[in-house]
Formats: C-alpha cells, structure tokens, sequence
C-alpha cells in the first residue's frame, strides 16, 4: 500500500503576490514505481483549490513533485521532494534543493 503525505500550504507565502493575482496553479504529483526495473510512470497535473486566503493542501505519495503558479505575464515551476513526516509544503521545497 502507498503512504501519502498531506503538505499544506499558503499561495501569498510562496509568491509574494495576493491571491487573485494567480491565473492558476496545479500540481504534478509525486508517482510510484510499478514494478522493478527502469519501467517510467507519469501523472497528468492537477488542478489545486486555492482558499480565499490563499490557503491550499497537496495529497501526494513520498518523491518528487511540481506546482506550477501562473498568473497574467509571468509563471513559475517549484520542485519539492515529500517524505514522510512532512505536513508542510515549504518543508518539501526545502527537502528539494541540493
């Protein structure tokens, strides 16, 4: 069975902006390996449900993931990498860089 790993998080902490000025935001999830072996698995981005205060949550597995931000003229790509014990988004943004 798969363990997930719900990150919370807020749009004004990771942007800077207020939250009406993101056009979109979705996430491409962490994904397990099938099986043994070199075999590649994919997810399609998500959307993600923005609170009015800008508060949101990810529900994905342990690894490597995206949230895409995008608003009018500009867009950003945030790596994160979840493990387990993580409630935060910003812990798994940290846990991402080298």
């Amino acid at each position: 069975m798969v363990q997930t790993v719900r990150l919370e998080g807020n749009l004004i902490d990771i942007t800077g902006n207020r939250v009406d000025a993101s056009t979109s935001v979705t996430v491409k999830k962490p994904a397990p390996e099938l099986g043994p072996g070199h075999n590649v698995t994919t997810t399609q981005p998500e959307r993600v449900d923005i609170g009015p205060d800008g508060e949101f949550f990810l529900e994905v597995v342990q690894g490597v993931g995206w949230l895409y931000i995008n608003g009018n003229g500009w867009s950003d790509s945030i790596k994160f990498i979840a493990a387990e014990g993580m409630t935060k988004l910003w812990e798994a943004v940290l846990n991402a860089l080298p």
